[in-house]
């Protein structure tokens, strides 16, 4: 983080001789570059070194973007790497300094492989952990209390979610622990314990009440006539459910609290599907020779970052739609970077995007038609997804 912050200094300090303009600065990411980018926002540090944001999937307010046990996390890497002294960090660090660092990175990911086996959706010793008010520190609070209470710059915001978020930790699960411990067909385990595995990334203890929150969430996602014993059956309303908790929920609640204190706020939905194009695909080549097995049965959806095919050259063969998609996509995205406005021109092509506020709940559905709707949490309830 702080080399990010230094980053956006040196473009402050250096942009004007390559013919740019420092008070034209747009801060941009996706997943965890887009918690980053709205961290800049709450940081202090960061402060006058940009005017826009641009987050795509991804906030502070996640459990995954944050450390809350950074002690812990690296007494865990360290104990991996057989570091004998682990109480303190002073003795951490001393052993630490002395590895090469391609063991260090597998020993990192390999704790928060442990966290994914057992459906917690956090990453443990990669994300940024509150400091505490010491001068120099990226995150003197907590981000909500940042958020909601600590001094922001007068910038504009643009953020959002794709339409199936928890496509991405459905398959890692599946993968992971559902796959390899044959859970996939036990009945027993599908309906009464899977809900509360994915509550305990929030620190919340099944075992204390009984599994009456996992059965309240099930209420709100699961329609009476779905089979919560069959996979099958109550995937596509898990996903809208790891949806939600693992992306859309937080996100929502940052656009909600932005929207009161920034002169502007923009929320999108992004629901553009092409079965053939998703980075799902991608990811199963890739983990596939690792872990072996078939593909899991999941049908993707519009998941995780597959937004960036239609930003970015991404080895896909597009159809017509896809490219007309992305040329508005795109458009509408620089148009925002250059003006704070991401209407090119209003019409039929790009309605008017208006800005959010809790009042009137409006976001942009973008799709090859975008279109102007309300409420964003009709997004979180997409049930089956499209052949």
């Amino acid at each position: 983080m702080k080399d990010m912050v230094q980053g956006l200094r040196w473009v402050q300090e250096n942009i004007g001789y390559f013919g740019g303009d420092p008070d034209q600065v747009t801060v941009m990411g996706e997943s965890a570059g887009s918690a980053s980018a709205l961290y800049m926002l709450i940081s202090p540090l960061a402060h006058g070194l940009y005017n826009r944001i641009i987050a795509m999937s991804g906030t502070p307010l996640q459990e995954w973007a944050i450390d809350r046990n950074p002690l812990e996390s690296a007494r865990r890497v360290a104990t991996m790497l057989n570091c004998t002294e682990v109480d303190t960090g002073a003795q951490i660090t001393s052993c630490l300094q002395d590895m090469d660092w391609m063991p260090m990175a597998q020993a990192g990911l390999a704790v928060i492989l442990e966290e994914f086996m057992n459906f917690k959706m956090i990453l443990p010793g990669s994300m940024p952990c509150i400091e505490g008010d010491v001068p120099g520190a990226f995150l003197p609070a907590d981000p909500l209390e940042l958020m909601q209470n600590g001094t922001l710059p007068n910038v504009t915001v643009l953020l959002g979610t794709v339409q199936h978020e928890g496509t991405l930790p459905l398959i890692a699960a599946y993968f992971l622990k559902l796959g390899p411990e044959g859970l996939v067909n036990d009945t027993d385990y599908l309906r009464d314990y899977l809900l509360g595995d994915v509550l305990a990334t929030y620190g919340v203890n099944e075992r204390m009440n009984g599994g009456s929150v996992s059965q309240a969430m099930a209420l709100g996602f699961f329609p009476p006539d779905v089979n919560r014993s069959n996979f099958t059956e109550m995937q596509y309303y898990l996903m809208d459910l790891l949806s939600a908790v693992f992306m859309k929920a937080p996100v929502l609640r940052t656009a909600d609290i932005l929207s009161r204190r920034l002169p502007a706020v923009y929320l999108y939905s992004f629901e553009h599907y092409n079965r053939l194009n998703s980075l799902f695909h991608l990811a199963f080549a890739i983990i596939e020779p690792i872990l072996g097995g078939e593909k899991p049965p999941i049908r993707p959806g519009t998941m995780h970052a597959d937004d960036l095919i239609y930003m970015f050259d991404f080895p896909f063969i597009l159809n017509f739609n896809d490219i007309a998609f992305s040329r508005k996509y795109c458009r509408m995205m620089t148009n925002f970077v250059i003006s704070g406005n991401p209407t090119p021109d209003p019409g039929e092509d790009y309605p008017e995007w208006p800005t959010y506020n809790i009042q009137t709940q409006q976001y942009m559905k973008l799709a090859l038609h975008p279109e102007v709707k309300t409420n964003f949490m009709d997004s979180w309830r997409q049930g089956m997804l499209p052949e």
